[in-house]
C-alpha cells in the first residue's frame, strides 16, 4: 500500500462520519492524517508497512495531538 491508499484507508474509519470518527474532538482531514503520518516515518527505526497497527499508531498520534494520554500504544512509553 502506498502512503496515499494509505491515508485514504485511515479516513475510511476516523473521517467524516465514518466508524471511529467521533474517537476525535477535531474532525480527522487528509492534512491531519498525512501530518500524523510524517511523523510515524520520521521514525527511521521503523519501517513502514501500511497495516492496521500503522493506522493505530497514526490514530494515536492525532489522538496525542488533543491531548488524550494513554492510548493503546502509548501506555507505558
Amino acid at each position: 500500500m502506498n502512503k496515499k491508499q494509505f491515508v485514504t484507508y485511515i479516513l475510511s474509519f476516523y473521517g467524516k462520519n465514518q466508524m471511529y470518527a467521533n474517537f476525535f474532538k477535531k474532525p480527522v482531514t487528509t492534512k491531519r492524517v498525512e501530518g500524523a503520518l510524517a511523523r510515524l516515518l520520521s521514525d527511521k527505526n521503523r519501517e513502514f508497512c501500511g497495516d492496521s497497527f500503522d493506522r493505530e499508531m497514526v490514530r494515536d498520534i492525532m489522538l496525542s495531538d488533543e491531548g488524550v494520554k494513554n492510548t493503546e500504544h502509548t501506555v507505558g512509553v
